[in-house]
Order: C-alpha cells, then structure tokens, then sequence
C-alpha cells in the first residue's frame, strides 16, 4: 500500500514538473537521395536559413551520408525551424521539426532545394503555403522591375508602382487568410508575427492561448506576447529607447543615445522599394523645415547587401543618417 501510495506520489510530481518545465522529445530525421554514390558531409543547423554565412550557423550536428541515406537523431522540446545544408555545393533545405516526430523525406540531386516530405504535416502545410506564396512574390517583383525600367515615362511609372503596391496587397492578404485557415503550424506563426498589430490584443491572446503546447514554447510566440501583451500594455508602457544592432553604411555600429530627447523620424525603406524611394523627397522638405529645431531624421534600410544598399543612398541624396542590420525583412 505504501509502495502504491509512493508510486502515485511520484507520478504526480512527474506530471506537475512536465507541465511547469516543458518536456523534452527526439525528432528522428530520415532521409534518401536518388543517387546511391550520393556521398557528402550534411549540416543539420538551427534557423530557417540554410544559406547564411559560416560564422553566423548554429549547428546542431553533422553526418556523412552513406549510399545515398543519411538521418539525424536530436532532441528538442518545440516545433522550430531547421536547415540541411550540404558542405561542398552549400545546397540547402528548411525542415521544420518537433519533438516526438519522424519525418521521412526524398531528395533528387538535381534539386535539392526541392525536397519531399513523406509524412509531416507541418512541412507539407509549409510546401502548400509556398506553391501560391512564390508566383505573387514574382508578379510583385516584376511590376517593381517595369517601374524602374519606365523611370522617365511618369505614366507608365505610376501604372507599375501601383500594381507592385497591389500586389503587396494580395500577398498579404494571402498570409492572412493562412493563417486563419491554420493557426496551429509554425508558417502561421512565423507570419502572425509580421502582422498581429493588424489584431486587437484580445485576439492576439487567444491566439497564443489556442496555441498547441510545441508552438507556445517556441521563441516566436514569446516574443509576440512581449511585443503586444506585456510591453505595450496600457499598464506597463515601455519608457525605455531600446538600442538595437545597426551599423552606419563604414559599418560602424550604431548608437542611438545621440537621439535622445529629441523628436525623431525614422522612415524604413530599401534601394528596391519604388515607392520609398518616391516619398524621401516627401521627407527632405520635412528635414529642411524642420532639422533646424529639435527634430532628428533617421532611415532604416531593410536591405541585404551593402554595396547596393550604399548605391541607393547615393541615388536618393540624403542629408540625414542611414543605417540598417543588413538582414532584410527578418531583421
């Protein structure tokens, strides 16, 4: 009777630590190339970045691939983000993983972008969310590509930049519309970060709230909770300037205690977006009206690469201080 006493005792306690601490699983990654002589080491990294530089990867294991199979076995205790990644070609592939999952997947050697998930659900939704994402991405592009080719004819150049702004438009409402057909997968997510200020905060807590237990504890979800629960509660209103890791286009980091008490602008843009482009004559007859007083004008590139990010600056003739963190739409 003690001993059955002492069993439910410590089944209790096994429960109660599972729920405050989280509990821990292995993801079982498979995976066969159609070549058997397919041999080469393989990175299995954290982060759906594949591609990014060597001393910015955090790898979480490697293995060399025999006969054309190689497999990763490791533990984590949420769904996330993960990347293969090839070391001589550099290939690579997102997975999405969790815990307490196989996920069986085939490559082909001559598109190993392109892999195919046998039996995960998260990476199928994500491959299904792609096939409509990728061609309104494109269309986008291409209007903002015929608006720089028809610079010098105003209406054929407003004709484009109105269709690129559309079509902005369409890919948002796109990921909406994602997200409220799948709330419960990390693609939806990954993307209700980029929009819940769209939300009211009583939306966004049940939304979190609603969450499967994988994805609350996944990074994301906290950082949504910080951003428009926590931090910006009536209640707890943020009183700090936060400081945030931007360089200036010599790659001098940034320190912004030079804006203190003043009244800053800070107008976000890209040497790609036309549109941006377009309003920072808006902005420099603000700045020459107004830098005379207490007034501070900042633009924030979401840019990539520094050269074509310095190119731009060139062409818009700033008169203010530029910087970015050169990580694009993820920075």
């Amino acid at each position: 009777m003690k001993l059955m006493k002492f069993i439910v005792i410590v089944f209790i306690i096994n429960i109660f630590c599972l729920k405050i601490f989280g509990q821990n699983g292995n993801c079982k990654i498979k995976c066969e190339v159609n070549d058997k002589n397919f041999v080469e080491k393989i990175y299995l990294l954290k982060g759906d970045k594949p591609h990014i530089k060597n001393d910015e990867i955090e790898i979480v294991d490697s293995i060399i691939s025999r006969k054309g199979k190689f497999e990763f076995n490791f533990s984590t205790s949420y769904t996330d983000f993960y990347s293969i990644r090839l070391k001589k070609s550099g290939e690579g592939f997102v997975i999405i993983c969790s815990p307490n999952s196989q996920i069986d997947i085939k490559c082909d050697t001559s598109n190993l972008y392109e892999p195919k998930f046998i039996n995960s659900s998260e990476n199928k939704l994500r491959e299904l969310y792609k096939v409509k994402l990728i061609p309104l991405i494109t269309k986008m592009n291409n209007y903002a590509d015929s608006a720089n080719l028809f610079l010098m004819d105003s209406t054929l150049y407003k004709k484009y930049v109105a269709l690129n702004i559309f079509s902005a438009k369409e890919i948002r409402d796109y990921n909406l519309g994602f997200i409220n057909n799948n709330p419960n997968c990390l693609t939806s997510l990954k993307m209700y970060n980029r929009y819940f200020n769209l939300f009211t905060k009583k939306a966004v807590r049940s939304y979190l709230k609603h969450l499967p237990a994988v994805l609350k504890k996944n990074p994301i979800a906290n950082n949504i909770y910080l951003k428009k629960i926590k931090e910006f509660s009536e209640d707890n209103r943020s009183i700090e300037f936060y400081d945030f890791n931007f360089v200036d286009t010599s790659g001098k980091a940034f320190d912004f205690k030079n804006y203190y008490n003043s009244i800053v602008v800070i107008d976000f843009w890209a040497s790609w977006c036309k549109p941006c482009i377009e309003n920072i004559k808006n902005l420099d007859t603000l700045y020459q009206k107004y830098n005379h007083l207490k007034v501070k004008f900042l633009s924030v590139s979401i840019d990539k690469n520094l050269s074509i990010w310095k190119k731009g600056i060139a062409l818009t003739l700033v008169s203010w201080e530029n910087i970015s963190d050169l990580k694009g739409l993820d920075g």
